[in-house]
Parts: structure tokens; C-alpha cells; sequence
């Protein structure tokens, strides 16, 4: 199997190239090497050189093997941990892209199960192709004649929405057929009617007494149609779209910030305290240092110092507290 490996942002592993693809030697369970090749010669690693704290591997999957392009599904082969309508983006590393997919496209997941997703163009798709699950006993016998179905929950759906009907493992709700699609025509908010076509009358005089089972469904006809007849290479992957969209033209006047949303109701201790980071090889000089910024400090003052888990300067230990003297310097100034 082939993995990505990503530094987030902090100093590679030694033997490792941030966004370089590596192939997995299994030594056990929770233990693996890596290697360059499909040959398996194992890479030596140095951590000693690495810094940061979110270094990831990231399975990669090959189309032909894990698309279904009956189902508009793909199995990933792992359990990928992705919920409903989560945003992702793919990315196909020089292969040719899944029919229905473009690289560095976001698209929203519908989850099939721990290892297989669906996707879906929009939120509001992907939360309406999640199965909404009835028991026709309890749903249907006291509305079935004029076709109404109680889902039990806020279904999202509205009028001329798509849906396809599963009986599950049980038998059909006549006249409804297992994997017909549907037009909903929305009752309220927890409750629907079916026509066949959009816009037509509602299916009405349901036969209860012919259904069995307790999880037939409704789901939106919402997935992206996939096929993997056009793509190539053997490392695609989706990860979580974790950016914001931002917009600079609606905002109006100057000075917009960012700050820390806090809760103060679980803290304890009377010494709290935010700290700003400098960057050691550009601000010291001559034991002083130069923090780039009106600090406040005041000769005599106890700060405490924080490497941000980058190497420690000498003889400085990480969380020491050490009294300011005039040699913090102020813009320049000295305290």
C-alpha cells in the first residue's frame, strides 16, 4: 500500500520529502517501515531533525480496484473516518481523475460505511443522500391510504426532490419497488408522499400487510455519478478541506481581526497567559533579545519560556521561569 506523507507545515522527518508518496512494510499491528519502492528496502529515518507536532501518513487508493460504478461508491480500503457531509478534496498526483471527480476538486461525503463513501456536489445533497430509515408498521398503517410515510425526523427533503426507496432486507412496501427512484412531496417536516414522476398525484393505498422489515428508507438521488474508465495512476486520495472560502470584496472598513475564542468557566490558577513567538536565529544578539513587538515587561518580571517544540536554545530549558532583565529590549529600546 501506498501512503502520503505530510509535515504539516513543521520540519520533515530525516529520509522523508513532505507530499512524497512511500510504500508500507508491515512489521505489526501498530508498527511500520517505509520505503521508496515497491522493492520494500526499508528508508532510515532521523527524527532528530523533524519538528512540529501533526506529521501524518495519508492511504492512497488506486480507482480501478475501489470504485463501484454501478453504486457510485468508493471503498478506500481503510476506515477513512469521515462523517456525512464533511468536505474533502481530491487530489489525483498525476493520474488521470475518476469520471465525475476533477482534481483539487471539494466535494461532500456521504458515508456508506467505515471503509466506502459516496460524494455529493453540495452540504445540503450530501446530508439528503443519508438513508432516513421507517418501519412501515409504524410510518404507514395509520396514513397508508393516502400515501403519506412519517420518517420520525426532520428529513430535510423538499418538494420534487429525487429519492430512492430501499426495503432493506425486508420485503417491498407495495406498490413501492426495492431501488425505484421517487419524487417527494412534502407534508411537513417529518412527513412525506411519493409520486413517480415530478410534479404528479401521490401514491396512495400503501399494502402494510405484505411488508416485513423494520429498516426500509428514503435517501436523496444525490451521489455523483463515478466511473473509472478514464483514470489513471495508483495515488489518489481525499483529505478534509479544512480552509475557509474567504471573499475580500464584501468587507467594508480596515483593522479586522482574529482572536481566541475562550472558556473561561473550567480554568483554574491565578497565572495565565498568552505568548507571542519569536524566531531565535533573527532576535538574539549579544544575550539580548530583540522580541519585535511593545512587550510590557518590566525588569525583575518572571516569564516563563516555551521552545514551541522547536530545539531549545541553550542553556534556556522549555517552561523555565526566568526573571526579565534590561535585556529584553522593547523595538529597540532597551527596558
Amino acid at each position: 500500500q501506498r501512503l502520503q506523507y505530510r509535515n504539516d507545515g513543521g520540519s520533515s522527518i530525516g529520509g522523508l520529502t513532505n507530499g512524497n508518496f512511500y510504500y508500507v512494510k508491515v512489521i505489526n499491528a501498530s508498527t511500520i517501515q517505509l520505503a521508496a519502492t515497491s522493492a520494500l528496502f526499508a528508508i532510515d529515518l532521523d527524527p532528530s531533525i523533524a519538528s512540529g507536532r501533526l506529521h501524518s501518513l495519508h492511504p492512497a487508493f488506486i480507482p480501478s480496484a475501489a470504485v463501484n460504478n454501478v453504486a457510485d461508491t468508493i471503498d478506500l480500503g481503510y476506515e477513512h473516518g469521515f462523517t456525512t457531509s464533511q468536505s474533502i478534496v481530491y487530489e489525483t498526483h498525476g493520474g488521470g481523475s475518476i469520471g465525475g471527480l476533477a482534481d483539487g476538486g471539494v466535494y461532500n461525503v456521504i458515508v456508506i460505511d467505515p471503509t466506502r463513501i459516496a460524494l455529493a456536489s453540495s452540504v445540503e445533497d450530501a446530508d439528503k443522500g443519508a438513508s432516513r430509515f421507517f418501519n412501515p408498521v409504524k410510518a404507514v398503517s395509520a396514513l397508508g391510504s393516502d400515501g403519506t410515510i412519517d420518517l420520525g425526523i426532520n428529513h430535510g427533503f423538499v418538494d420534487g426532490d429525487r429519492v430512492i426507496y430501499s426495503a432493506g432486507t425486508g420485503t417491498a412496501l407495495s406498490p413501492l419497488v426495492e431501488g425505484a427512484k421517487y419524487f417527494v412531496i412534502k407534508v411537513d417536516a417529518q412527513k412525506v408522499r411519493l409520486a413517480s414522476t415530478n410534479g404528479g398525484a401521490a401514491i396512495t393505498n400503501f399494502t402494510v400487510s405484505t411488508a416485513n422489515g423494520e429498516f426500509h428508507s428514503l435517501r436523496g438521488d444525490v451521489k455523483i455519478d463515478l466511473t473509472n474508465a478514464t483514470s489513471t495512476g495508483d495515488s489518489h486520495t481525499f483529505r478534509s478541506n479544512v480552509r475557509v472560502d474567504l471573499d475580500p470584496t464584501a468587507t467594508t472598513r480596515t483593522g479586522h481581526t482574529l482572536r481566541l475564542a475562550v472558556d473561561s468557566s473550567t480554568a483554574s490558577g491565578l497565572a495565565h497567559a498568552f505568548g507571542r513567538a519569536f524566531n531565535p536565529t533573527t532576535a538574539i544578539t549579544d544575550s539580548k533579545i530583540e522580541l519585535g513587538y511593545t512587550h510590557g515587561f518590566t525588569t525583575g518580571q518572571k516569564v516563563v519560556y516555551s521552545n514551541g517544540e522547536g530545539q531549545r536554545e541553550a542553556p534556556i530549558q522549555t517552561a523555565d521561569e526566568w526573571l526579565a532583565p534590561r535585556s529584553f529590549r522593547r523595538t529597540g529600546a532597551e527596558c
